[in-house]
């Protein structure tokens, strides 16, 4: 009796145990698919062979339609009845687009969404393909995500209207959408949205727990396969750029509700799937869309029709580890001609790079930098952006300018050249100089030109200017332009060398014929040789190339090279050059080169960090830094020596 006692007391345990255990395992299968429908958040798991050593696998879904892959027109669809570009032919819906070469036709289909989060009855969900292309905003200005017209083209008859049944706009809900500022430098995005459809922002698909848990990489900087995105037929033929190069062929790129380093900018995910944070421009046109939406679950159909996995993007086993490597298959012999040297490198892991360079300088030419000011006057930047000896505090000479006799805004005070400008050249925002009025005069001081000395051929030494002198855009309209018909070709060709040398020193500066060549990553064409005084360094001046590290640059991508980093004049700044607030580049700004982007209306440029953008931005940028380069000869210039200076 005692012996039967215990065997039902172990076998109510063993059952106890038993409904435990299972409720365990339930939660633990609840806490991982926590929706309605069978939804799964994303599934993350080690894999060392992918970018990021992540690899996320994410339930796909079907809701709403719209148009996607393009087919040929038959007698069928030629003799369709078409309403508002539109029409049925045997149960399948079509869209049309005109041309100039005709209509093309477009199947109308499923959407294919990504789910990126399911809480509670709800779930957030990311479209699987751009599905369509257009700006952020159609006009080039400060305008925030709750302005912008992306945001009303979403959330209008364009995509809300025409993407989504009635029955399905009930399941659609309206969301409070955030608009945190830039990650990096703070850019205010504006206030919360209430949102139909939007875009995704930084904050959802890097650096916060948000973006680890939608299955995105925690870095900016990571190739994330989870973040490339192909456009469909009908995005690309409304004009979504697409990549041929390489592994990301036929990915786009994607703009985010974040905006970039100024609100005239958004920052956009590239093709690699890493994020331009700076951004590019708000009227670029080829920007892929990709919408986002809020679903209510217990009013929606929907079901994980299929899995889909970072590793599914490209062939992994091609992908390769990569890393930034450094300068070891790029290698030079410096020169020197007797006096001067050639850029010197040596190791040193406390920089990004693992390498300090230290090149020659020389004084030539002169031209505007320091700002004479009042010592009761405000400084016209931040604290951090004046370097020493940019701003001259001096009473008794401001008042002397000001009652000095000025001809073409020039006067000669003390011996000395000085040159006075009015406020309003530029409508100033965060990082840049501060106007007080449009009727003071503010007063710039020539001074002598100091440049670094990046390359010796005999006599001929090729000089970089050690800050950036102005401000100016690459060119004036937003156009394909390649180098030698860019306004800032001609800018610095006739504006600068005039202003900046006299007739003497204009002897000895080599007019000569510079290469243009293709960007070396996206094959864009920049342009012929063409003959030039004063000009910008190419992509291949400054990385990928021997010249490069004979220039004294890090040669290889993905890195943020203090070598690239230079800071604008006063002078440059009060003409409208932006300077970073970011702790470790404060004060830096950047700089276009004369390669062409991703497309020939975009520039390549260095950022603050160093880093370079082979993306580029739209040629019209207007708080871009100038960094000019010259080639002397020797033999005729007079050339005042300046010491070293160092990355």
């Amino acid at each position: 009796m005692e012996r039967t006692s215990k065997k039902k007391i172990i076998f109510i345990c063993g059952i106890v145990l038993a409904l435990l255990l299972a409720g365990c395992l339930t939660f633990l299968w609840l806490n991982n698919r926590p929706g309605k429908a069978g939804l799964s958040n994303p599934r993350i798991t080690e894999d060392g062979r992918l970018p990021g050593g992540k690899k996320t696998t994410w339930d796909c879904v079907s809701f709403g339609s719209y148009p996607n892959r393009e087919v040929s027109a038959d007698d069928k669809l030629l003799g369709a009845k078409w309403e508002n570009d539109e029409a049925v032919v045997d149960g399948v819906g079509y869209v049309r687009m005109e041309t100039s070469s005709g209509y093309r036709y477009f199947t109308k289909e499923p959407i294919t969404w990504r789910v990126l989060e399911v809480t509670d009855d709800k779930a957030l969900l990311v479209s699987h393909n751009l599905v369509d292309c257009y700006p952020y905003n159609i006009e080039a200005r400060d305008v925030l995500w709750c302005d912008s017209d992306l945001r009303k083209f979403l959330n209008g008859d364009a995509f809300y209207g025409k993407a989504f049944s009635e029955e399905e706009k009930e399941c659609i809900l309206k969301s409070t959408v955030q608009n945190s500022k830039n990650y990096y430098f703070g850019t205010d995005c504006g206030d919360a949205t209430e949102d139909y459809v939007f875009v995704l922002s930084e904050e959802e698909v890097f650096y916060s727990e948000n973006a680890k848990k939608h299955g995105f990489a925690a870095s900016d900087s990571v190739n994330d396969l989870g973040r490339r995105f192909v456009p469909t037929d009908y995005a690309r033929a409304r004009g979504a750029w697409v990549s041929r190069a390489g592994e990301t062929d036929g990915f786009g790129f994607w703009f985010l509700r974040t905006n970039g380093y100024s609100q005239s900018n958004a920052v956009f995910v590239s093709e690699m799937g890493c994020l331009y944070n700076r951004g590019c421009y708000v009227n670029c046109i080829d920007s892929g869309v990709l919408p986002a939406i809020w679903v209510n679950l217990k009013k929606a159909d929907l079901a994980a029709e299929y899995d889909f996995s970072t590793d599914m993007v490209i062939d992994v086993d091609a992908l390769g580890k990569g890393g930034a490597g450094g300068n070891a298959e790029y290698s030079y012999t410096p020169v020197s001609n007797g006096t001067l040297s050639e850029p010197v490198i040596e190791a040193d892991a406390s920089k990004s790079s693992g390498q300090r360079t230290t090149w020659d300088c020389v004084y030539y030419g002169s031209y505007p930098q320091s700002e004479v000011i009042r010592s009761t006057d405000a400084y016209p930047v931040e604290d951090y952006a004046v370097k020493e000896g940019d701003l001259i505090i001096d009473d008794d000479l401001y008042d002397r300018l000001s009652g000095a006799e000025w001809t073409n805004n020039e006067a000669e005070v003390d011996g000395e050249r000085y040159l006075r400008t009015r406020g309003g050249t530029f409508s100033a925002s965060s990082q840049h100089y501060r106007w007080d009025d449009e009727e003071r005069y503010h007063y710039f001081k020539y001074e002598p030109l100091k440049w670094r000395v990046i390359e010796i051929n005999g006599d001929e030494l090729t000089l970089l200017s050690d800050r950036l002198v102005d401000c100016a855009p690459y060119n004036r309209e937003s156009t394909a332009v390649s180098w030698e018909n860019s306004y800032l070709a001609l800018f610095l060709d006739v504006e600068f060398y005039d202003e900046a040398f006299t007739p003497e020193e204009k002897e000895a500066i080599i007019y000569d014929y510079i290469e243009n060549n293709k960007n070396r990553k996206y094959g864009t064409g920049s342009g012929i040789a063409s003959p030039a005084r004063v000009y910008v360094l190419s992509g291949e001046d400054v990385f990928l190339d021997n010249k490069a590290v004979r220039h004294g640059f890090y040669a290889k991508t993905g890195v943020d090279d203090p070598a690239k980093r230079f800071r604008p004049t006063m002078y440059a700044m009060s003409k409208g050059t932006w300077y970073s607030p970011v702790d470790t580049y404060r004060g830096n700004g950047f700089w276009f080169m004369r390669t062409n982007g991703y497309s020939p209306s975009s520039a390549t440029y260095i950022c603050d960090m160093g880093y370079i953008y082979d993306h580029g931005t739209d040629v019209t940028c207007n708080d871009s830094g100038v960094l000019p380069v010259i080639r002397v000869d020797a033999a005729k210039a007079e050339l005042v020596y300046a010491g070293k200076v160092s990355s």
